[in-house]
């Protein structure tokens, strides 16, 4: 399922905690929440959580030890983490908030005329 963006689930996901590996808030050996806790606290199922995990782990940032959980790869650098861009995505939020700032520039004129 995709967001309001065009992204599916599992890959806001995977961008979100690759991007808490990166900034420090996992550190190497740091073990990730349980599925469990991945689920509640971004809303949806299992399997998208495993697909985001399975995007982190062909990255090499994390690694699962059998009966222990998900854990960041030892070797990993947190500001050396390449964060993935994807310019059409970009884009498409550029475009958006462009939109956005013209209807909220039409609101203050309006304002400000009704104001005078």
């Amino acid at each position: 399922m995709s967001g309001s963006d065009g992204v599916a689930a599992y890959q806001r996901i995977a961008t979100e905690l690759r991007s808490r590996i990166a900034r420090g808030t996992y550190l190497p050996d740091d073990r990730l929440p349980s599925l469990a806790e991945l689920q509640a606290e971004f809303g949806v199922s299992n399997t998208v959580i495993k697909s985001a995990l399975a995007i982190l782990r062909n990255e090499d940032l994390i690694v699962g030890q059998q009966g222990k959980g998900v854990y960041v790869r030892s070797d990993v650098t947190p500001g050396a983490v390449r964060m993935p861009v994807d310019v059409a995505a970009l884009a498409a939020q550029v475009a958006q908030l462009q939109e956005q700032v013209g209807v909220l520039a039409e609101r203050v004129a309006v304002l400000e005329d009704s104001a005078s």
